[in-house]
């Protein structure tokens, strides 16, 4: 069972799933990203900034999550959200760290 399900359960609830008109919207400029034509470089950001996007979209979802659920009292929950908000922050690290690479090789010449 994965947290969300798991948060689903300690709240009595039943997971749905909504359809985000935000994150295809955030989805659809990233795959347009991987359309465009013009410097490698430029283009590999322009990808990775839509990764930052998604990321940040989630982060943002995990953050309304948790504080709803510390202000039921939804501790066990609030721990298990803070555990996916971290693998997003660890995420959205990652996407930083690519972007750095890609302007390193890009000063260097690469």
């Amino acid at each position: 069972m994965g947290r969300l399900e798991k948060v689903a359960e300690l709240l009595e609830t039943k997971p749905t799933g909504k359809k985000c008109m935000g994150m295809e919207g955030v989805i659809k400029e990233g795959a347009e990203a991987l359309e465009e034509e013009g410097e490698d470089v430029v283009l590999d950001i322009s990808i990775i900034g839509a990764g930052s996007r998604v990321e940040h979209y989630d982060m943002a979802g995990y953050l309304t999550a948790i504080s709803l659920a510390k202000r039921i009292g939804a501790t066990e929950a609030v721990t298990l959200l803070s555990q996916s908000l971290s693998e997003e922050e660890n995420a959205e690290k990652d996407v930083e760290e690519d972007c750095e690479r890609i302007d390193k090789l890009r000063a260097c010449g690469s």
